[in-house]
């Protein structure tokens, strides 16, 4: 899922929200912060640098994988847009790479995924959106 919106909008207390009220129910959520995130580095390794940095902890997205999870995960790229603003670069394939990176997890590791990514509506145009994925427009 894709939610766009303008500066401002509440994407990210969207989503926010959905992690501390809703989703943490049903999935295990990490929220990525783009901003933060080395746009060249594998989405697992993003995951694993943001679960450094929100806990400390030297736990790597393979560890997670490796254990046995009883719910699927939810992750939450936020600021697909301040990735590109951060790094100056167009990172037009990055949604497509965490659509891949899902169905290797599902594949290789037989471990649900959804994600969703935010981003400003007026830089979403230079990436390339998975077909069928939805948008939601704040």
């Amino acid at each position: 899922m894709v939610i766009l919106g303008l500066p401002g909008a509440g994407k990210t207390l969207l989503c926010d929200m959905l992690a501390a009220q809703i989703l943490r129910q049903e999935y295990h959520v990490i929220i990525i912060r783009l901003r933060d995130a080395d746009p060249e580095a594998s989405i697992a390794d993003q995951i694993t640098s943001q679960i450094h940095q929100d806990l400390g902890s030297d736990c790597s997205w393979f560890d997670i994988v490796g254990g046995n999870l009883e719910k699927p995960i939810a992750l939450i790229f936020d600021g697909y847009d301040e990735l590109l603003q951060a790094s100056g670069k167009t990172y037009a394939d990055y949604i497509s790479k965490i659509h891949r990176f899902q169905q290797e997890q599902q594949e290789d590791y037989d471990i649900t995924i959804r994600c969703i990514i935010t981003s400003r509506t007026t830089l979403i145009d230079k990436s390339q959106i998975p077909l069928g994925s939805p948008i939601l427009r704040l």
